[in-house]
This record gives C-alpha cells, sequence and structure tokens, in this order.
C-alpha cells in the first residue's frame, strides 16, 4: 500500500512469512486495501483460490465493503 514503511512491506515477502506460518491465529486491525496483495503471496495462494476461485468475487465482496459500509463504520467517519 502507499503508506507502509518498510517493516510493513515485509509482511508481503515470501520468506518473511515462516515467521508467521507457526502463528493459528493473527488478528489484524486495518483496512481492507492490502486484501489483493495476499494473492501475490505464494503461499497463501492455494487457500486463496480455494476461498475465491474468481479472483473477481474478492474485489466485488471488497468493494462491496468499502463502498457500502455497515451503520456501524459509518459512525467511525464522521
Amino acid at each position: 500500500a502507499h503508506d507502509y514503511n518498510e517493516h510493513d512491506k515485509m509482511f508481503f515477502c515470501e520468506e518473511d512469512q515462516s515467521l508467521l506460518k507457526n502463528v493459528p491465529w493473527l488478528i489484524m486491525r486495518t483496512n481492507n486495501f492490502f486484501a489483493p496483495s495476499l494473492f501475490l503471496i505464494p503461499s497463501f495462494q492455494e487457500e486463496l483460490g480455494s476461498m475465491f476461485p474468481d479472483k473477481g468475487t474478492v474485489f466485488h465482496h471488497l468493494g462491496r465493503y468499502l463502498f457500502h459500509p455497515s451503520n456501524h463504520v459509518w459512525g467511525l467517519i464522521t
């Protein structure tokens, strides 16, 4: 993403994912703009391919939630 520093960008590098591969759960508080970048991580591609066989589907859902947020989210924005 446009505002990531060098350490943030390391999350998307395959070799740096080895540090996280044994972590059963990873909770992130972030926006959804990073999600398309997950498709670039080779170790994620099989799982993401199972979850979203049509890549357009993930972009549809992300766009739906980003452009039509819930009332709770609007409360955070305004």
